[in-house]
């Protein structure tokens, strides 16, 4: 007897398994979960630890971000009405000064040609010293804005700069920073190691270590003696506007310190420029930097309850003058944090809160 069965298809999911026509009589919770209640005392159940969890991991990574954090920058409107007003005054001025020149220079030859000819010459060097502040000016924003493109050039190329890209960067560093007589060494080093250097990422690493780190180390001095000299005049004054008014005198100055530093030199516009930069990122992130510094140093080591309060308010003045300087510092360096470490408000707590007078390191 021949068997005439044809062979028949199966659905691999089911396991061979006709699929049942009738409704599946599980009861699909829509609601939901309760919470349960975890026994720690089982035996089976296995807690990750710290190098373990991803979570940890995950927090450590974004705490490393908020320290790198990039610098905030206000969006700049085309058109601005401030502007406007300002050029129209400029005119005004402009005007103004060359019909009093004119009538002084003419009443000056009324009277004598010896005392024309004298105001005349006065005139021209004050419009030569003008002119050339004019230029100094110029250059000084022109250098400032080729550091910071440089940075925002080295920023993109860091995750994957191939070699030709990274010589081309590294001998834009040299260029700003080769006033320095602390970079000589390193420029050498450099010069000598970069034909062997093949990987992009090195190169750069060897560029930061060799041209920017005795750099580095000379600003946090400048921080340093910047922020304690901020503290004594705030134990020892006797009005907070002297306080106040201080701090904001040797923030300007640590700002041009820092950026004649790192090879910008900016003239008075430059300062402003970078100043501005400098603010309007402690507007949004130094407010909680520096209250989470002070939290942490003031209340973990008691330090608030054994020193006395002008000594107390000069070291938190102190603080606020050293974050301002990291930022400073990082705005002013032709290349972003990378293989060197970014200077912590903590590591200047221990020497703020010494008793050793400040020592001025400006050369």
């Amino acid at each position: 007897m021949t068997n005439n069965r044809r062979p028949a298809a199966f659905d691999i999911k089911t396991n061979g398994k006709k699929p049942s026509d009738k409704p599946s009589k599980r009861k699909i919770n829509s609601g939901p979960r309760p919470a349960k209640s975890i026994d720690i005392e089982n035996k089976n159940l296995q807690i990750a630890s710290e190098e373990d969890d991803i979570f940890a991991a995950q927090l450590n990574t974004l705490d490393e971000m908020s320290e790198h954090e990039p610098p905030v920058k206000l969006k700049k409107s085309k058109f601005s009405i401030l502007r406007l007003a300002a050029a129209a005054i400029v005119m005004l001025l402009s005007l103004s000064f060359g019909l009093w020149a004119e009538t002084l220079i003419t009443d000056l030859f009324e009277r004598s040609p010896l005392t024309g000819w004298l105001g005349a010459s006065a005139l021209l060097v004050l419009l030569v010293s003008f002119l050339f502040l004019i230029v100094r000016e110029i250059i000084g924003i022109a250098k400032l804005r080729s550091v910071e493109k440089l940075r925002k050039d080295i920023e993109k190329a860091l995750p994957t700069p191939n070699i030709p890209q990274a010589r081309d960067l590294v001998s834009r560093i040299t260029k700003i920073v080769i006033e320095r007589p602390e970079t000589a060494r390193g420029r050498q080093i450099l010069l000598e190691a970069e034909d062997d250097i093949i990987d992009g990422n090195n190169l750069l690493a060897l560029a930061e270590t060799q041209l920017l780190g005795n750099l580095d180390k000379e600003a946090r001095k400048l921080i340093l003696s910047s922020a304690k000299r901020v503290s004594v005049v705030t134990a020892i004054s006797p009005k907070a506007l002297i306080d106040t008014g201080y701090a904001l005198y040797e923030m300007v100055r640590l700002t041009r310190k820092l950026a004649n530093l790192y090879g910008s030199h900016p003239g008075f516009f430059g300062i402003l420029k970078l100043l501005r930069s400098v603010i309007s990122h402690l507007a949004v992130t130094g407010t909680v930097a520096i209250g989470e510094s002070l939290i942490h140093q003031f209340v973990s080591h008691g330090i608030a309850g054994k020193i006395s309060a002008r000594f107390g308010e000069g070291v938190i003045n102190g603080i606020m003058t050293t974050r301002f300087g990291i930022v400073a510092m990082e705005l002013s360096r032709p290349m972003p944090f990378k293989e060197l470490k970014r200077p912590q408000i903590k590591s200047f707590l221990s020497e703020l809160t010494t008793t050793s007078p400040p020592k001025d390191v400006e050369k």
